[in-house]
Formats: structure tokens, sequence, C-alpha cells
């Protein structure tokens, strides 16, 4: 798995160069049945065997004998992950129930070099990205987790534009910053139901880089983050009332926003161009206070109900209790450095993760029992 940072600053460059845009959102939806049966992976395919086991209660460790993987999700303790089957790509995405073991292919890319990625699953959906490894043709996909039905939402097909979604999945709804054209120059914040296949334009970006392409819902609020006359804001819309709140942030461009409750955590940047040029920390919606945690630059940023959970400059995870400011450095404690963290859908768990030339190993932690 290649480092988030030299993947960030790789796009970052890529998105600047073709400047911000937007263009019209897709409101046809394209419905493919499944199979009626998911085709297992064979022995031959499966490059070896997953293992699992729990050195303590706080975390398992799940070994995939695969070199690549991108974010993973679990669901009623089954483990969904993009994968590089027999390529050199991350080109599938595998289920594996981790009571029995055993695996299915869920999906195969259509792309001969492609990548997946934002994958998400809960109680109803499991959504993902599908795209070329340049990022110039994907796909977003939805399937229904009882119907077995997989609906195609949004589909880019221009070679000349590179066009990074970054769908967010919860409950019945999906929602993106919408970017589709070099043309226009300020993207849309939308809202997917994914029951009624209603979409909806919640507000504009105006402007728009890698760092605030990203969005998060916490208690049915949408968050996202903008600068306008340079100063930067963070925008929650609140998926009930409609109402949207602005907040000024500390610095021009804050990004990677994650709302718990009244606080909201970030990455802000004196400069969008320079990833050290960061302060992050968490702001508060009542007091209006921003307060600093950590000194040296992050590289990932998520949350749970309870927890913070980040990875900074030295590839060290460190998981923060937001009620009783507690940290936990999870490196030291496994000795290794981690390569990604994303919080599962439950609002509790974690999955902490790194690559080696041959297999993956992935941390499944509940901080609650830290």
């Amino acid at each position: 798995m290649i480092k988030p940072i030299s993947c960030l600053l790789i796009l970052l460059i890529l998105i600047v160069a073709q400047g911000c845009t937007r263009d019209d959102v897709p409101t046809t939806i394209n419905e493919q049945p499944a199979p009626t049966a998911e085709p297992k992976l064979t022995p031959s395919n499966q490059q070896g065997k997953v293992t699992i086991s729990s050195p303590v209660s706080l975390y398992r460790v799940v070994e995939l004998p695969y070199s690549q993987y991108t974010l993973p999700s679990l669901r009623n303790e089954v483990l969904y992950v993009p994968v590089n089957e027999n390529s050199e790509f991350v080109n599938s995405i595998i289920s594996i129930d981790l009571k029995t073991l055993e695996q299915d292919l869920l999906f195969k890319s259509t792309f001969e070099q492609s990548t997946i990625n934002d994958l998400r699953a809960n109680e109803n959906w499991i959504t993902w990205v599908d795209s070329a490894a340049d990022g110039s043709f994907a796909k977003t996909y939805a399937r229904n987790m009882d119907s077995g039905v997989q609906k195609v939402i949004t589909t880019h097909t221009d070679p000349n534009f590179l066009k990074i979604d970054s769908p967010y999945l919860y409950d019945d709804v999906l929602a993106w910053i919408n970017i589709n054209s070099a043309r226009d120059t300020n993207p849309k914040v939308v809202v997917y139901n994914l029951k009624n296949e209603k979409i909806s334009t919640i507000s504009e970006v105006h402007q728009y880089g890698l760092y605030n392409n990203f969005l998060h819902i916490h208690n049915g609020k949408v968050l996202w983050t903008d600068s306008i006359d340079g100063k930067g804001y963070y925008k929650i819309y609140d998926l009930d009332s409609h109402q949207l709140d602005s907040y000024e942030a500390p610095l021009k461009f804050p990004g990677y926003a994650q709302l718990m409750d009244d606080d909201i955590y970030s990455i802000n940047f004196i400069d969008d161009h320079d990833w050290t040029s960061q302060t992050f920390g968490y702001y508060d919606t009542k007091s209006h206070v921003f307060k600093s945690l950590e000194n040296k630059y992050i590289n990932r940023l998520v949350s749970s109900d309870t927890h913070v959970a980040w990875t900074n400059s030295d590839q060290e995870l460190i998981l923060l209790d937001a009620r009783s400011g507690k940290k936990l450095n999870f490196s030291k404690l496994i000795n290794h450095t981690i390569d990604s963290i994303e919080c599962m859908s439950d609002g509790k768990t974690f999955i902490a993760g790194y690559s080696t030339n041959h297999s993956s190993v992935l941390y499944i932690i509940d901080p609650l029992k830290a």
C-alpha cells in the first residue's frame, strides 16, 4: 500500500493543475441484479489462507494473503475488503466471515488497471468507487444488503479530467462533493437517498482542493469545509431540519473534518499546497474555541462516537478518548507502524492496518476496551 502522504500529494498536484470544477449531478440510476449466487474464491485464487487471532481484548488481528488493500468495512462480523486478487492493482472486493473464515468474491473491477476505494458498509447497504488507476474513469456503486440489487450511482468517463469522488454512507443516505468537469468553478454538496433515489443539492463549495474533497456525517448532520474570501469555514447541515450552520475555522484551509457531538476535529492548513503547514485540533461549536492536539503533522484522521483516531508523520496510530482526554499510542502497543485507519458504521469500531510484500495485516479495534 502506498503511504497516504505520497498519494495525497500526488493527487493534490493533479487536482490543482486541472482547477476547481463542478457539473450537474447524475439523476438516473442503472440497476444491475446481483448474481443468484456470489462466486466463491477458489483455493487457487485465494493465494493463501486468512488467519485471525485475539491477543488481547482491545483488538483482533486479521492477516490477509494480499499485498495491497484499501479501506475495509465491518458489518455483523463480516469483513469487506478491496484487495489485489491475482493482480498488482486493487481489483476485487472480498467478504470474510470472521466466525468461519469463509471468503466470498463480492465484486470484480471492470477496469484492467484499477483501484477500488471508499468502501463502506452498514446494515442496509454497501457502497464503493471502482475506478481506473489514473482516475480518468470511475463508477460509484451501491448494493442493497437484503435484496442483492446493485446500482450504479455515478459514472465518470472523461479521460482528460481527474475525478475523485469520496462518497460517505450514512443510514440510507450517500453524500459526496460532486465535481465532474473542469469547466465549472463551484462543486456541489449532494445527498442521495438510496431508497427513493432522490438527490438533493444542499450547498456549494467555493474553494475546492483535495483537502476538502471529503465530508463526514454524524448523528444526522453533514460536515464539510470551505474557504471564502480568505477565511476557512466549517459547514454543518442537518438532514432533518435542513438547517445549515457555518463556523469560522482557525486557518484559511480547513480539511479532513470529523464531527463528534459539539466538536469538530480537523486538519487546518496555512498553505493548501504544503502538507506540513498544518494545525491539528478540535473546534468547540458552543464556546467557539479551537484547541490543538498534536505537534506532529497528521496523515489520516477519523472518529467514532467516543474516540478520535489519527496517524501522525511517524506513521504512529493515536487513539484519543474524547470524554476523558486519555491517549493511547496503538503503534507502540503492537510495535509496528500503521498505513491506514477507518471507523466502522457502528460508531464504535476502528480498523487499522499495514501491508508487506506478501500480505496485509488488519487490526479490528474496540477502543472502549482499552
